[in-house]
């Protein structure tokens, strides 16, 4: 498959959740609504993964960081970016790193960090700012992958489509 199609396909399904949230906000709370979010994510990369064949075998460490990063990107995260304040945000961006054709451990790369952010209007138009730190206590056995990284964004945000 094309790789621009796959990611027209992706930003279009996870654009559409995030919106398609809001319409449960108000008679189901935003936890509920990431949950079945996940569970259906879930499923379908299981799924997925199941008609492809593919090994997704991971250590007991690699389990816990995987509970870790879960909890901190998708749960905690949108909790906290809903609630906080005068634009504030505080959370984790995505940044996980997967090499399937990789041997054994050398397959994935996970960071721990935090982040904050704020929207603020410049001549008019909303623009993010975001810092972030990350370590990465799981990394490729070579070596090849860091061991800490720092993210800065400026991103203008696009005003509401609908």
């Amino acid at each position: 498959m094309n790789h621009i199609f796959l990611y027209i396909v992706t930003v279009l399904i996870w654009g559409s959740t995030w919106f398609a949230i809001e319409f449960q906000l108000g008679t189901v709370a935003p936890e509920v609504s990431i949950a079945y979010r996940y569970a259906i994510a879930a499923v379908l990369l299981f799924a997925w993964a199941r008609y492809r064949k593919l090994n997704l075998s991971f250590g007991l460490r690699e389990h816990g960081w995987f509970v870790l990063l879960g909890l901190m990107l998708f749960c905690l995260n949108y909790v906290f970016l809903r609630n906080l304040p005068h634009r504030w945000v505080v959370g984790m961006q995505p940044s996980m790193v997967v090499d399937w054709t990789a041997s054994g451990g050398n397959k994935v790369a996970l960071p721990v960090g935090l982040g904050f952010g704020r929207t603020i209007r410049i001549g008019g138009v909303p623009v993010q700012f975001w810092v972030e730190a990350d370590y990465y206590p799981v990394r490729p056995d070579d070596l090849s992958g860091p061991r800490w990284g720092i993210d800065i964004q400026i991103t203008p945000v696009i005003s509401a489509l609908f």
